[in-house]
């Protein structure tokens, strides 16, 4: 038989497309929301009197207004959870990396009273959930798209999620962002992720003619077994990309320039080559 609720999903999805705004915070009024997820997530509280495992569901949630979604209006099955995503994304992305932690925590609380939570869910499954339901990051994309979808990226359970965030980062050219990621995911990753990530920040930085503004910063991040066969392989690359592109960077760093960071990677005190290692990461990264 057809499923009685096609049609009502069918509507709000319509309506999410035609009155967005409203629906979103339609949304928000039903869950209780008052100002924002993160002032919520904060005080560590949830509306219990909510049911938080529908609305949570992979598949069609329950009791969820057909139209404004607020609690007086007669109710019908509606998926809820990815909506959201969509339209935070679309309309405050800012706020899409807190409602997903807050659908975490609320999944946490609830698992401790309600037998038909089962079991607890992996740190990254609704991080995962948001991201298979919203786009990757475009030309189009506005600077908070982007790192709302980074950060997402980064609490997933995906291999490598620092490169790929990363990527993502320095692709659309928001150096100080990717300083900040680096910056952020070091002393929590591998010696040879370190040496990818920062291979690949200076590869890129250079090709956006800005190494030499933020070659410091980068530099502190320097990884003990970063050696200097390893920038002289970075330093092939971009002067192959170069050639490839008949590019020539507004200003190159000079000898000079370069001279106290060589010196310092020949005074290493494990200069272990972990250039292969650390391509293979690279190469190895999720799409």
């Amino acid at each position: 038989s057809t499923d009685p609720t096609t049609s009502v999903r069918a509507e709000l999805h319509s309506l999410s497309i035609s009155n967005p705004t409203e629906t979103l915070q339609g949304i928000k009024d039903f869950m209780r929301i008052e100002d924002s997820f993160s002032e919520v997530l904060q005080s560590n509280q949830y509306c219990s009197d909510i049911n938080w495992k529908n609305l949570l569901a992979t598949e069609a949630a329950d009791r969820v207004a057909q139209t404004t979604l607020k609690p007086s209006i007669q109710t019908a099955r509606v998926p809820v959870f990815e909506l959201t995503c969509n339209l935070l994304y679309d309309f405050e992305p800012n706020e899409l990396l807190h409602f997903v932690a807050y659908a975490h925590l609320v999944r946490d609380l609830q698992h401790g009273v309600d037998i038909t939570f089962t079991r607890r869910l992996r740190k990254g499954y609704f991080y995962q959930r948001a991201i298979n339901c919203i786009s990757p990051p475009t030309s189009t994309s506005t600077t908070n798209q982007i790192k709302a979808y980074c950060q997402l990226v980064l609490s997933s359970d995906y291999p490598n999620v620092e490169l790929q965030a990363l990527t993502i980062l320095l692709d659309n050219e928001l150096w100080v962002d990717a300083i900040h990621v680096m910056k952020q995911v070091f002393s929590q990753i591998s010696p040879p992720l370190q040496c990818a990530l920062f291979h690949r920040a200076l590869i890129h930085f250079s090709k956006g003619d800005v190494l030499q503004t933020h070659l410091h910063q980068i530099w502190e991040l320097l990884p003990d077994t970063f050696n200097v066969l390893d920038f002289v392989s970075v330093l092939k690359t971009i002067k192959t990309q170069e050639e490839d592109d008949v590019y020539v960077p507004e200003r190159r760093l000079s000898v000079n320039e370069l001279t106290p960071y060589i010196l310092q990677l020949l005074s290493q005190t494990h200069p272990h080559n972990k250039q292969k290692e650390s391509e293979e990461i690279a190469q190895n990264q999720f799409q």
